[in-house]
């Protein structure tokens, strides 16, 4: 009854805090995401995906900018895994031409059962960002940059279609030519996993994220939902 009664409160948490979130508060940056996941298994230990995701912002009335991941994921061991993403962005700034964005991503997963109703994930992701097209190798001057991230989740099964979650991440920045490695940024989401059926997932979620590395920018909040379709 009390975990019920918790997913409820999740989920009117988040009908609630976007709007709450456009009243205003200059040091808080209101976005939303808004994604859809595709993902066929080819083998039981080979899998393919395509995610499209939808960047909102001002009062999510304005999309700034889009994600693509196409990934290919292989099963190491029953509860190890490993996935490689390229990831296509774009950024939509008004009075300017889109601009693009190339991402390799490297996951290296791992999931731990600690009752038969919570379960323990960690993932560190391998990530490098460029404005050219297979140039992922660190190269300053080109504007290539190299992130390190870590991120730990839990999730607890209420039943089989609710399934509430928190995760935390570090973003740590690699090799930058003048300050090195340091960590950039940390985000926190909270989220609840709705299953309608076993080829189909709603997700919802919210979240800060902190810049760490400066003082002037400010927190972002976070407002998220995925579809997922198993194929």
């Amino acid at each position: 009854m009390k975990t019920k009664l918790l997913s409820c409160l999740i989920m009117a948490s988040m009908a609630m805090l976007p709007a709450l979130a456009q009243e205003g508060n200059p040091g808080v940056e209101s976005v939303g995401w808004a994604s859809i996941s595709l993902s066929k298994k080819l083998t039981p230990r080979v899998g393919l995906s395509v995610a499209p995701q939808f960047v909102l912002r001002d009062g999510f009335s304005r999309m700034s900018g889009t994600l693509t991941d196409f990934g290919l994921s292989f099963k190491l061991m029953p509860n190890v895994s490993l996935k490689g993403t390229y990831r296509l962005g774009t950024r939509h700034r008004e009075g300017e031409a889109i601009s693009f964005r190339h991402q390799l991503l490297l996951n290296l997963s791992t999931t731990h059962r600690i009752t038969s109703r919570l379960k323990l994930y960690y993932r560190f992701r391998y990530q490098t960002r460029s404005p050219e097209l297979l140039n992922f190798m660190y190269a300053e001057e080109q504007n290539t940059s190299l992130f390190i991230r870590n991120r730990i989740k839990a999730r607890y099964s209420v039943n089989y279609y609710l399934r509430p979650w928190v995760t935390y991440e570090l973003f740590h920045r690699m090799g930058h030519r003048r300050r090195g490695n340091y960590l950039r940024a940390d985000r926190l989401l909270v989220g609840l996993d709705l299953r309608i059926n076993d080829r189909n997932r709603l997700n919802i979620f919210m979240g800060p994220q902190n810049r760490r590395d400066r003082d002037d920018r400010p927190m972002r909040m976070i407002f998220g939902t995925t579809y997922s379709v198993r194929l």
